[in-house]
Parts: C-alpha cells; sequence; structure tokens
C-alpha cells in the first residue's frame, strides 16, 4: 500500500509525550516548539 501526501503529513504532526521517572530539574531546553527532531537529537538537559 502506497503512503499518499496526506499520510505523510499526518505522521509529520506527531507529537510525543515525556513522562518523568523521577523529580529533577531541567537544565536547558534544547530544542523550540514545533521543531522536528532527529531520532537520537538533545531534547533537554537536567541538572
Amino acid at each position: 500500500m502506497a503512503l499518499t501526501s496526506a499520510h505523510w503529513m499526518v505522521g509529520e504532526m506527531m507529537e510525543n509525550v515525556l513522562k518523568a521517572e523521577r523529580k529533577g530539574v531541567v537544565k536547558r531546553v534544547a530544542a523550540s516548539a514545533g521543531q522536528s527532531l532527529a531520532v537520537d537529537e538533545l531534547i533537554m538537559e537536567f541538572e
């Protein structure tokens, strides 16, 4: 089954939810809202 451009756009707009496993303090947010990230790209750093 071939993906149409509409299917591709749905995939591009996916959001991921990040959940903390323990308490911590965010040191720096490396990504901007709406920015597309690579699989291994840094999102945020913790102290």
